[in-house]
């Protein structure tokens, strides 16, 4: 390859020279015109053959950039393969599929690996802080947009996102925002399970307004280290029970004048749970309807015992026996 060069070179100098003699030099500019093209593809030629491939294809990447983007993906690429901690070819592939590509999530594990490597020259490092800041001020809008339409699953992505670039990336303040905003998403998740908890309560369906605030409670034992206390779900979850405790009352005393004694036993026993366990206003009545309640049931189980010993089913009468046991 070297003697090819030096070969076109002596050409160059011959064809002038013998042009000069001649005294017709502009008769030689084409021939004079196809050696240096020549000259010039064989230079490249040796270039790519004598510097190193990680370099010669980031060299041709951002040749390539200005018209042909995918190649430049694939240069860059290539660039790394040949040399995997390569920062310029990192980062210059992080810009392509964040600004070209609306890859953001690999542009955003690159530029995170950027940041960890051990080396990294002045010029990459001051490019990636601009490229770095860049992306924090757009996941921080983006993290802020679905906080404030309410979306706050995905405005906990987007927080949680920034939180862990910035504790890669070199941006300074980025790391209180980001975790205020962590707690923010966190936070309204919780306040939202108790919203559609008094969402139900005022339509009068207590087990979906139950089922909401047990989600708020649940949320906040997990997220302990951002939801210090569930006092706010608590006290809605007591202002359900006492609701809760007066309905199943009402309810037994219908079942009870409708003779529905079964129903009605469930229900008072029922509202003395919710009397045992929280804080309601007790029913002096309760114990008295619980027996009235009972009382026709075991009636009953007697009569059936009686039957069954008079056509002596023994087995059925230890079985209503057992009945009247529990």
């Amino acid at each position: 390859m070297k003697s090819q060069i030096y070969f076109s070179f002596i050409t160059i100098c011959m064809l002038w020279q013998s042009a000069v003699h001649s005294q017709a030099p502009i008769a030689m500019f084409p021939k004079m015109n196809n050696i240096m093209v020549q000259h010039q593809e064989a230079t490249q030629k040796l270039n790519r053959g004598t510097e190193p491939l990680h370099m010669y294809y980031f060299k041709l990447g951002l040749e390539q950039m200005p018209n042909d983007v995918q190649a430049a993906i694939n240069s860059f690429s290539e660039s790394l393969r040949f040399l995997p901690e390569y920062a310029p070819a990192m980062l210059e592939l992080a810009k392509l599929l964040y600004c070209t590509e609306d890859d953001y999530f690999n542009a955003l594990v690159l530029v995170e690996r950027t940041w960890q490597l051990p080396d990294i020259d002045s010029q990459t490092r001051k490019e990636l802080q601009k490229f770095s800041q860049q992306m924090a001020v757009d996941i921080h809008d983006l993290a802020l947009d679905y906080e404030n339409a309410g979306i706050y699953p995905r405005a906990l992505v987007a927080w949680s996102s920034l939180n862990d670039f910035c504790a890669v990336a070199v941006i300074s303040d980025c790391d209180s925002v980001a975790k205020d905003g962590v707690l923010r998403a966190h936070m309204g998740i919780y306040n939202n399970f108790i919203r559609k908890a008094n969402q139900a309560l005022s339509r009068g369906d207590l087990e979906q307004a139950e089922r909401e605030i047990r989600r708020a409670m649940g949320y906040q034992k997990l997220r302990s280290d951002h939801i210090l206390s569930a006092h706010k779900a608590k006290t809605v979850l007591q202002h359900i029970k006492r609701k809760q405790h007066w309905q199943l009352i009402e309810r037994g005393r219908e079942y009870l004048e409708g003779q529905s004694f079964g129903n009605a036993l469930k229900s008072f026993e029922d509202a003395l749970v919710i009397e045992k366990d929280y804080p309601v206003f007790r029913c002096k009545e309760l114990p008295y309807l619980i027996k009235q309640s009972k009382r026709p049931l075991l009636m009953a189980d007697f009569e059936r015992l009686r039957i069954a010993l008079q056509i002596n089913e023994l087995e059925l009468a230890r079985s209503i026996l057992l009945t009247l046991d529990e």
